[in-house]
């Protein structure tokens, strides 16, 4: 997790870093904002990391909670279930800002979301779903558009 929160500060540095060097506006306007999204996506992940536990368990809240009674088996037996986590998983936030951007990080963050979000019992899978949706439809586009590049010049290199 360190690599990851730190590749993400040193991206929005050089985006915002690049967004000054741009002499076109419009471009430098795409770096600015890219570089802010990176820089929050990487105090966000930063979060997650420093409150992670450090003792194996998979959440940092199950140690402290105790299961919850819910019934009894027909043979008398107690059935327990653990109490739903309050929290939204931060790769699934992270998924929804990349999938709304168009970016192919919103598929990565998306699929690492929906693990996590498995594995934990933490909120936000929905927003994990709509990440990968929105970058699945941005990852379609952009194919279609090379595509649609390569047969436009080539048309035009044959005259």
């Amino acid at each position: 997790m360190t690599a990851v929160w730190f590749a993400l500060l040193i991206g929005g540095a050089l985006a915002l870093i690049a967004s000054a060097l741009v002499p076109k506006v419009e471009l430098s306007v795409g770096s600015a904002t890219l570089g802010v999204f990176l820089i929050v996506a990487g105090i966000l992940v930063r979060r997650t990391s420093r409150n992670a536990p450090t003792d194996g368990s998979t959440s940092g809240t199950a140690s402290l909670t105790t299961p919850v009674l819910v019934g009894h088996t027909a043979t008398g037996e107690p059935v327990y279930a653990n109490p739903a986590s309050t929290s939204t998983n931060t790769m699934a936030i992270l998924a929804l800002c990349f999938g709304v951007m168009g970016g192919i990080l919103g598929i990565v963050f998306g699929h690492i979301a929906l693990s996590q979000i498995k594995r934990t019992g933490e909120q936000g899978r929905g927003m994990a779903i709509a990440g990968l949706v929105l970058g699945y439809i941005a990852l379609a586009a952009t194919i279609a558009w090379f595509i649609f590049l390569a047969v436009f010049l080539n048309s035009i290199h044959s005259y």
